[in-house]
């Protein structure tokens, strides 16, 4: 029993060892890191002490670099890629002309072409995302709203008046 409690605390001891030394390093590398000078040059600390500030108040640098999108809104050039495909020109003519890419026409004209064939069939095409609350579609929904809010009334004011006891 004596030998299995010896041989158990050994590792155990070996571990705290282990750990305080480690302790010891961590804290020795943060405490150089955070007395270190600042390093300036491509990569400057976020943070900078004002020069004629109290030690307390601190300047958030904000340097973004912003590099443009590779977006262009196609749907306003529709118009003008149709007339173009109807003279004969091809669809890498066209993006070239515009700087796109050929499956970016070829897209455009895609979804064009599928509106076009839905309108066709007989889809009435609707503004995208929740309707506006106080704008009804059509005056036949704003009617039955209004049939709904009157109904609505005449039962409040008919259970008033029988709890009121004249009917």
């Amino acid at each position: 029993m004596k030998d299995w409690i010896l041989s158990h605390k050994k590792p155990a001891l070996a571990a705290t060892c282990v750990l305080a030394a480690l302790a010891v390093a961590l804290g020795i590398f943060f405490y150089q890191k955070n007395n270190a000078p600042r390093a300036t040059g491509l990569y400057p600390g976020k943070r900078t002490v004002k020069e004629k500030a109290p030690c307390c108040r601190m300047e958030l640098r904000q340097e973004v670099i912003f590099m443009p999108r590779k977006y262009t809104k196609i749907e306003e050039l529709s118009e003008e890629v149709f007339r173009r495909k109807a003279a004969g020109e091809t669809n890498r003519e066209i993006g070239q002309s515009y700087g796109l890419s050929k499956e970016q026409i070829k897209g455009l004209v895609k979804r064009q072409n599928r509106k076009v064939s839905l309108i066709s069939n007989g889809y009435l095409p609707r503004p995208k995302g929740r309707p506006r609350r106080q704008n009804p579609v059509d005056e036949e929904t704003l009617r039955n709203n209004e049939l709904i809010e009157l109904r609505m009334k005449v039962e409040l004011l008919q259970n008033f008046l029988s709890e009121a006891g004249r009917r």
